[in-house]
């Protein structure tokens, strides 16, 4: 599968489910995936669970005393965090059998370890602001940092350094979300059409995206990603199934 960009950090835990081999012998993959800016491939074999949390955009920050930079493109096994809660709750989700009390298993450990960010810090409230206007639509990152009350370049530093990525990369990758979810929701929608509606320049500009962030072009695109669907719709987007 290819993992694509879409704005969010995650947590992830694959296991390979196979009744006949000694838990001990069982192979238990994790790791944590920073902001990415292009996509990523995993390979499977066999039958595997997969467990993941999804953060809103600034709260891997509740789990991580660590640059965020550090996680940008790149997918972490947390083997090398040298972690030993984290190795500790590895052991105990591939002991537990039982899906449901894994996934209870790691929704104690994380409240259990996230440190409550004070959210009426100043700089927290401006980048969560910033977010909201790309999110609404406005791709102008100096308008943005206007907003926020802060030079281009302040505005820059600040929200690298509460996302790990830079506001512009941050902004393109939302209007591809954006463009993924109007294809898949407007049967039949051409290219001029998706573009205007994304906010892109042209389709030119849209087809380059989809190149970038998927490896396809949006025709291809729209026959590898799953049908749409409300129910889990920010989980499965992130996702293509590899010809």
């Amino acid at each position: 599968q290819r993992l694509l960009p879409f704005s969010y950090t995650g947590l992830y835990f694959i296991i390979k489910d196979e009744p006949n081999i000694p838990i001990k012998e069982k192979n238990l993959l994790s790791g944590i995936y920073g902001q990415q800016t292009k996509y990523t491939d995993f390979f499977y074999s066999g039958t595997v669970s997969f467990i993941a949390v999804i953060f809103q955009p600034l709260g891997i920050k509740l789990l991580l005393d660590m640059p965020l930079d550090d996680f940008t493109d790149k997918v972490i096994s947390l083997n090398d965090l040298n972690d030993k809660d984290f190795r500790e709750l590895e052991e105990q989700l591939q002991e537990e059998l039982d899906c449901k009390k894994r996934v209870s298993l790691l929704e104690k450990y994380l409240l259990e370890r996230i440190s409550f960010y004070d959210e009426e810090k100043v700089d927290y409230r401006r980048v969560y602001a910033a977010i909201n206007l790309m999110r609404l639509g406005e791709n102008n990152i100096r308008e943005i940092a206007r907003h926020t009350c802060l030079s281009y370049k302040q505005f820059k530093r600040v929200f690298s350094g509460y996302t790990g990525i830079n506001p512009k990369d941050y902004s393109r990758i939302i209007r591809f979300q954006r463009a993924s979810y109007f294809l898949q929701t407007n049967i039949g929608i051409s290219l001029e059409q998706l573009s205007g509606k994304s906010g892109y320049y042209d389709k030119s500009h849209l087809i380059k995206d989809f190149r970038k962030y998927s490896g396809y072009t949006p025709e291809k695109y729209l026959s590898l990603c799953d049908d749409y669907s409300g129910y889990h719709s920010l989980f499965r987007s992130a996702f293509l199934d590899l010809p």
